[in-house]
């Protein structure tokens, strides 16, 4: 079993995701330091149009309690938090 620890990873490690996949590992690597975390959701333009369930597995996993807008389609991940 291969383990993924995005703190430990590269950012250009992690730029070699293809998905929102991408987006999840630095939102983890950087949940802790908001100052990092708010500039790489702001120049990242995918943190616009995110997929709903990679939101929620953000959520899950750093405990973030991100609000967005109930129903279907993506969200925008740009809005402070």
């Amino acid at each position: 079993m291969n383990l993924i620890a995005p703190k430990e990873m590269s950012d250009d490690e992690i730029n070699e995701f293809h998905s929102n996949l991408r987006e999840v590992m630095l939102y983890i690597k950087y949940s802790k330091n908001k100052e990092i975390l708010d500039r790489v959701v702001r120049e990242n333009l995918k943190f616009q149009s995110m997929e709903r369930q990679a939101a929620e597995v953000i959520n899950v996993v750093t405990g973030s309690k991100l609000k967005y807008p109930d129903g279907k389609g993506d969200v925008n991940m740009r809005f402070p938090f």
